[in-house]
């Protein structure tokens, strides 16, 4: 009967041990992938290209804009570029465009974080401000994957939309 109880009590404490490796494994992923939120942010902001660009997988990098009715059709309607409700691009003319429009601040909210052991995907709402004014606004996903001991974002698609045609909705009314 002791040795049942012995072997119950060495399981429970393996069992214990596993899980909280598991949380804390959990716990340092999360924030290695909000550390990558916060330097993709303010890489932008500072006009940081070589933080930025480190931030990426190897070339090429599905870089993918969609484009919501209202905006497409008031660019289309300015530009005559836009033909389709997306547009490829690559980070860094993205990088090149962020730092060139004046952006002071890109916020970010709702954010969510999903990984295993060496895959991630991270989704947030965002919104991109100038002078103390909304610009634009949208939805973005991330896919990174762990390489060499870090975090690389492999893809990124979001949505667009502009904040003088299409106002983005209040918490309360986004749900």
């Amino acid at each position: 009967m002791k040795k049942i109880i012995l072997l119950f009590l060495i399981t429970t404490l393996y069992s214990n041990k596993s899980n909280a490796q598991e949380i804390k494994n959990e716990l340092v992923s999360e924030s290695q992938l909000k550390e990558v939120l916060e330097t993709y942010t303010n890489s932008l902001i500072k006009k940081d290209s070589l933080a930025y660009f480190n931030l990426f997988n190897e070339n090429p990098i599905p870089f993918v804009r969609i484009y919501n009715k209202n905006p497409q059709d008031g660019l289309i309607q300015k530009k005559n570029k836009i033909k389709a409700d997306y547009y490829n691009e690559d980070y860094k003319k993205y990088f090149r465009a962020i730092t060139k429009n004046g952006f002071t601040e890109k916020k970010t909210s709702t954010i969510i974080y999903k990984q295993d052991d060496y895959s991630a995907t991270i989704d947030f709402d965002y919104s991109y401000w100038k002078e103390e004014k909304k610009i634009n606004w949208g939805k973005e996903t991330w896919g990174l994957i762990y390489k060499n001991r870090s975090w690389r974002i492999t893809r990124v698609f979001y949505s667009m939309e502009l904040e003088k045609d299409n106002p983005e909705p209040s918490m309360a009314t986004k749900k």
